[in-house]
């Protein structure tokens, strides 16, 4: 199988994702050509050269460029083409003799590794403020704003329960993947068990590009309400990675310290998923639109919203060509 056409398909979402996305696709990229012919090494290394040279940072040009090296580095057996290696292709058949330990890899600093792993997110408090009623404030539970005449989200036939609010135009900090998008709103079946994992049934993400020309929601009778309404708070903070993150960053060569990072288990955009159970769904299975984590709504008990046992949901956004339209949900509780 020629793999050259699947891992052109990585490189084009290379600008949008994280380098800890790249160096998995570059993982991905070498197990395929494991399996491919020896002669497609060359063609890969000059496609990685040409993607390190449109890199936005210095960081991802020495992260390609690294990967292009060593995966021109393996040498072909002009006899045996099949057969490869990196020095001297005979083998050793003197008996091994005793040399010094083998060097354990330096752990990295502590502060260092905190840096890598440091994001900034917004997080939503939840009342505790006089409100001020502005329509297109952060909320829980009051009224969503949407587009003049568009419908109340349903799920055969009847209303969902609206959730919350977020004023993203009003956030101290949004991610890049919510870049154009200034107000969202989230819907969900009240009497889910299970949730899919796609937007549109039992649950809906709405989100608008700008505030103008917004109002609000005509209500449905018999529509399912918190259990009280808050209007919300935004307020920034840096946020870490859970120990079994994907995200976390470690330099090549080095160990992970023993620290533990501060991960804020709240509603929020941005940062870190505050993980339960195990990582989202999308972290361990592939799928066409590349979801990436990028909000998570906790459950809040003023508003009488609970999520099975104090549990979370985790939203993502596609980030393959195409995608960016499509939206993707997990959820985990104690």
């Amino acid at each position: 199988m020629d793999p050259i056409p699947s891992i052109q398909a990585m490189l084009a979402v290379f600008p949008s994702v994280t380098d800890a996305s790249v160096r998995e696709y570059l993982t991905v990229i070498e197990s395929m050509l494991n399996m491919a012919d020896l002669s497609c090494r060359p063609l890969v290394a000059n496609m990685l050269r040409a993607a390190a040279g449109s890199a936005a940072t210095g960081e991802r040009r020495t992260i390609l460029l690294g990967a292009a090296e060593t995966i021109e580095a393996v040498v072909v057996n002009p006899v045996n083409p099949g057969v490869t290696w990196d020095d001297d292709p005979v083998p050793d058949r003197k008996p091994p003799t005793a040399g010094p330990p083998a060097r354990r890899r330096p752990t990295v600093a502590a502060d260092e590794f905190k840096r890598l792993n440091t994001r900034t997110a917004s997080i939503l408090n939840v009342g505790g403020f006089r409100p001020t009623l502005d329509p297109a404030a952060s909320h829980f539970g009051l009224t969503p704003l949407g587009f003049p005449g568009e419908e109340w989200p349903t799920l055969e036939s009847k209303p969902l329960l609206f959730v919350c609010q977020m004023n993203l135009a009003a956030a101290p900090a949004v991610p890049p993947l919510l870049d154009g998008i200034q107000l969202l709103t989230f819907f969900v079946n009240p009497d889910f068990g299970v949730l899919s994992q796609t937007n549109g049934s039992d649950w809906q993400l709405r989100t608008y590009s700008s505030l103008e020309g917004l109002v609000p929601l005509a209500v449905p009778c018999g529509a399912p309400k918190a259990k009280k309404g808050f209007e919300c708070r935004w307020e920034v903070s840096d946020d870490h990675p859970n120990h079994d993150d994907p995200d976390i960053v470690v330099p090549d060569g080095m160990r992970r310290p023993r620290v533990t990072l501060e991960n804020i288990a709240r509603t929020k955009v941005g940062g870190y998923a505050s993980t339960i159970q195990s990582e989202p769904w999308w972290d361990y299975a592939s799928h066409p639109s590349n979801p990436k984590y990028c909000l998570q709504i906790n459950s809040e008990a003023k508003a009488g919203m609970i999520w099975g046992d104090g549990g979370i949901i985790y939203l993502a956004r596609g980030t393959a060509p195409g995608s960016h339209d499509d939206w993707f949900l997990d959820w985990q509780c104690l």
